[in-house]
């Protein structure tokens, strides 16, 4: 006998659940829009995101990011592999203030190289260490970074551990250290608006290490 019969036509055989539709990134949509409900922390961030990259607010930009946003997490549902991430408003709010004053300052820098030098103008690629994080805290930091002119995330490693960026204006050799410091706090503040209590726990302990060492270095 047929053994997709035995359920009746066009349905499962006896004890095999019904298979709820999957989303593109493997959970299922109800699964997917669970996640969305329970976590809305990243359906703002994504907002906050196109609203940025939009330009201006406006109802129109505002409700089509928001759908926009949506369907985004919708079709394409994060691994659930962060337990603890949470979201924290006040630190989410310094963290899209920073993006805003970042985007004039990087796009004027950028435009000042290409125009004084033209095509001899120089470009680096920058190795930063990005220590105790998720791949979601990574992943955004990479975004956040990579918003502003001048500057994008070619890889993450992370097994290793770290970011890759290329930077277009690379207008002297104290580049690399300032572009990695300007990583490093741009993923800090992304680890205080979505990492775990452990990550910012670990994190506190890290900038207070170092401060530290420096004390000891001056001495």
């Amino acid at each position: 006998m047929n053994p997709r019969s035995a359920g009746g036509a066009g349905g499962p055989g006896p004890g095999v659940p019904e298979r709820e539709p999957s989303g593109l990134g493997g959970l299922g949509t109800r699964g997917a829009a669970r996640e969305l409900l329970r976590r809305p922390g990243r359906l703002v961030w994504l907002w906050v995101v196109w609203m940025v990259l939009w330009g201006s607010l406006t109802p129109l930009a505002a409700i089509s990011g928001l759908l926009v946003s949506a369907f985004a997490l919708l079709a394409f549902p994060l691994r659930g592999g962060d337990p603890e991430v949470r979201f924290r408003l006040l630190p989410a709010l310094s963290l899209t203030g920073r993006l805003l004053a970042d985007l004039v300052p990087s796009a004027l820098a950028v435009a000042l190289q290409m125009i004084r030098y033209g095509p001899r103008t120089r470009s680096a690629i920058v190795e930063v260490p990005l220590t105790g994080s998720s791949e979601i805290v990574s992943t955004l930091t990479a975004n956040a970074i990579s918003l502003a002119p001048g500057a994008f995330v070619l890889e993450i490693d992370h097994e290793a551990g770290v970011m890759y960026v290329c930077v277009l204006a690379a207008a002297d050799d104290g580049m690399a250290d300032r572009v990695r410091a300007s990583v490093l706090d741009m993923h800090r503040r992304v680890q205080n608006v979505f990492g775990s209590d452990e990550d910012i726990r670990r994190q506190v302990g890290e900038v207070g290490e170092a401060g530290r060492r420096g004390g000891e270095e001056q001495t």
